[in-house]
């Protein structure tokens, strides 16, 4: 069988993907996940002069090393911050930029199209999640951008890859009266502002219990210290319903019912132990529901939706990991890194 390259050249780095099949190109497959996502170093003879292309021995001021900053008269090049920016952020670029253009090629060949009012939709429904009040929705997604560091264009392009994945998927979903029912209690419902911190030992986060509550930040002790994915926004949660069985029962169960500003005892759950702070209780609110049933069918078929883009994307990043190979060494060492978390 043939073998298929792509190699992604950006700034002095040189990325290949390879792949083989009987006339399916390799980027139909895209790799988002630090914890599906391997990179294998290096490649055959085949490859060298891509190799040579992405050498960190590549002249310094050669094309693409413009200036971007000055510091009095000296200027500061591109080529005097790569390994820095590569070892900070390079292997969630590079991430992003793989599963963007796997989605591009999905698309075509499916013959859809995404449009800017599909773009304004997936801002809308990224908002939506984190709460229905909209000044409060604005104030958690500027939060969740700086904590992820979601610029501008790195924002844009996570809401055109949702909705290129939400076209992907698109479904005739079926909703069930008892869904709707769920969906009422999660909307109406009493929830819980909350922020999470996942250690895999009991030890360890017995001794977070104790500097919480004795006064520690409990953000700084997510961003440092918990494996779960919220660390990256200092533990924070969405909006959180007893009902809800995207959270673990046993979180669920510790959570109703808490103060404001308390902290958990250790909670045992399947990848380790979960300590919860809860930051605000918002009440039960009461509205009748035939009045929002529409609704609630409208929010349990993005709920749907939602699973089966992260199937979609699952599936993507599994056929990526077998086919990408890193060739710049600072950016596989930060990739590996990144990986091992």
């Amino acid at each position: 069988m043939r073998r298929v390259y792509l190699v992604i050249i950006i700034g002095g780095i040189a990325v290949s993907l390879l792949g083989c099949g009987g006339g399916t190109s390799v980027d139909d497959r895209a790799g988002t996940s630090s914890g599906d996502t391997t990179a294998r170093n290096g490649a055959g003879a085949s490859n060298s002069s891509v190799a040579n292309a992405g050498s960190p021995n590549r002249s310094a001021r050669g094309a693409g090393d413009q200036s971007v900053a000055l510091l009095g008269n000296r200027a500061v090049r591109v080529s005097d911050m790569r390994a820095a920016l590569l070892e900070a952020g390079g292997p969630r670029v590079l991430e992003d930029l793989i599963l963007d253009r796997m989605v591009e090629r999905r698309l075509a060949q499916a013959g859809l199209s995404v449009n800017d009012t599909d773009v304004q939709r997936e801002r809308n429904i990224f908002a939506d999640i984190w709460s229905t009040d909209a000044d409060e929705a604005a104030r958690l997604v500027r939060e969740i951008r700086r904590l992820r560091g979601l610029g501008d264009v790195r924002f844009q392009q996570l809401l055109k890859r949702n909705a290129a994945l939400r076209k992907l998927i698109k479904t005739d979903v079926q909703v069930s009266g008892a869904a709707i029912d769920e969906e009422y209690q999660l909307a109406y419902g009493p929830k819980y502002r909350c922020r999470l911190i996942v250690v895999p030992r009991l030890g360890q986060a017995t001794q977070i219990v104790q500097q919480a509550r004795g006064g520690a930040n409990f953000i700084d002790l997510a961003v440092n210290h918990s494996t779960d994915v919220s660390a990256r926004q200092g533990g924070l949660l969405p909006l959180m319903s007893p009902v809800d069985a995207t959270f673990e029962k046993a979180v669920r169960e510790q959570v109703r019912g808490m103060r404001v500003g308390q902290v958990s005892d250790p909670i045992n759950i399947e990848n380790g132990f979960a300590i919860v702070k809860v930051e605000q209780v918002v009440p039960g609110q009461d509205v009748p529901l035939d009045s929002v049933r529409d609704e609630m069918r409208r929010r349990r078929v993005l709920r749907i939706e939602a699973q089966l883009m992260g199937q979609e994307r699952n599936a993507m990043l599994r056929q990526a990991a077998q086919s990408l190979v890193i060739l710049d060494p600072v950016l596989k060492r930060a990739w590996d890194r990144r990986n091992a978390q």
